[in-house]
C-alpha cells in the first residue's frame, strides 16, 4: 500500500483493519487516504474513513472503495462501486454501501468488493467520445438529404422533367447538376456506412511502458456489441501496425479531440482507435 496518510495517524482499530486488509487485498499497491477530522457540534472525530485509490489511473479521481468506522455507533461501513445493496433503489448512495458491527464481516466485505479498476471500466468512462466519433464518421454522407430536397422541389422538377422530355438529359438547373456531381456519391457513402460495424480499440498506456488494448465492436445503431477482451503489450512497438499508426496520428491532437475516421485522444495515456469492419463480425 502507498500511504498518502501515515498509518500511525489512524485509530488503533483502523490500523489493525488496514494491516489485515493489506494481507488479503487483491491489489496491495492501493493508495491509502484517511479522513478523520470530522466535527459534529462539540464532538470531534465521530467517524474515521480510510479510502483506497488505484494508482495506475491518476486521471480517475474516484476511489475504488472506502471503509468507515463510526465511534459512536461502533459500526463499520464498506462502500464500493461493486456493492449492490438491494435494500435501496438505484441512484441512492446507500445502494453502494453495506454496514456491520462485526469487524471480521467488514474485512470480508472490503476484501470482496474493494478491488482494482478493470481495464473495461476505464474504457467505459470515455466511451461517449468514441461513439460520437463513430456517429460523425457514419454521418459524413448525411448531407445528401438537403441536396435531394433542393433537387426535388416542384419548380426544379418541372424544369428538369420538361427539359428531359423535350430535349434529352442535359441538366439545366444547378440543383440537378449538384445531385449528379455530389448527391449520388454522398447518398451511396451514407448507405454503405450506416449499418457498418466499427471495431473500437481502447488503447491505455500503463506502467513500465506497457500498453493495454481492449477491443469491442459497435453495431450499426451505435450500441456496444461483442467485447473481445483486453491484451497487455509490453511496449508500444509491439502494437499491431494499424493501431500504432492511428495512435501516432491521435498523439498530435489535444485531449478530447477526435478524427472520425481515426479515433479519439482522451488524454496523453488513453486513446480510442476506430477501425470499420468490411462485414458484420457475426456473419
Amino acid at each position: 500500500m502507498q500511504f498518502k496518510t501515515p498509518i500511525e495517524e489512524f485509530l488503533p482499530e483502523i490500523q489493525d483493519f488496514i494491516r489485515q486488509f493489506i494481507r488479503k487485498a487483491r491489489a496491495p499497491n492501493f493508495e491509502v487516504i484517511g479522513n478523520f477530522a470530522v466535527q459534529y457540534s462539540h464532538d470531534v472525530a465521530r467517524y474515521t474513513q480510510v479510502a483506497f485509490k488505484d494508482p495506475r489511473f491518476p486521471q480517475i479521481d474516484e476511489f475504488v472503495g472506502s471503509v468507515t468506522w463510526s465511534e459512536k455507533e461502533q459500526e463499520w461501513t464498506v462502500q464500493s462501486r461493486t456493492i449492490e445493496n438491494q435494500k435501496f433503489r438505484s441512484g441512492n448512495s446507500d445502494r453502494r454501501r453495506k454496514k456491520t458491527k462485526d469487524s471480521a464481516k467488514a474485512l470480508k466485505l472490503a476484501t470482496d468488493h474493494i478491488t482494482p479498476f478493470e481495464y473495461r471500466e476505464v474504457m467505459a468512462r470515455s466511451d461517449k467520445a468514441a461513439i460520437l466519433a463513430i456517429r460523425e464518421w457514419r454521418g459524413e454522407g448525411g448531407r445528401y438529404g438537403g441536396i435531394i430536397n433542393d433537387a426535388t422541389s416542384f419548380k426544379t422538377m418541372y424544369e428538369e422533367v420538361k427539359r428531359l422530355r423535350d430535349m434529352g438529359i442535359t441538366f439545366i438547373t444547378p440543383a440537378f447538376q449538384k445531385l449528379a456531381d455530389e448527391g449520388i456519391d454522398l447518398y451511396e457513402l451514407h448507405q454503405a456506412r450506416r449499418k457498418k460495424y466499427v471495431r473500437k480499440h481502447h488503447v491505455l498506456f500503463i506502467d513500465h511502458g506497457r500498453v493495454v488494448v481492449s477491443v469491442q465492436d459497435v453495431d450499426g445503431n451505435d450500441f456496444n456489441d461483442a467485447f473481445h477482451g483486453s491484451k497487455v503489450y509490453e511496449s508500444f512497438e509491439q502494437l499491431p501496425e494499424e493501431i500504432a499508426m492511428n495512435v501516432g496520428m491521435l498523439k498530435m491532437l489535444s485531449d478530447g479531440e477526435r478524427l472520425p475516421d481515426v479515433g479519439v485522444r482522451v488524454s496523453t495515456s488513453e486513446y480510442f482507435v476506430l477501425i470499420p469492419l468490411d462485414s458484420s463480425p457475426k456473419a
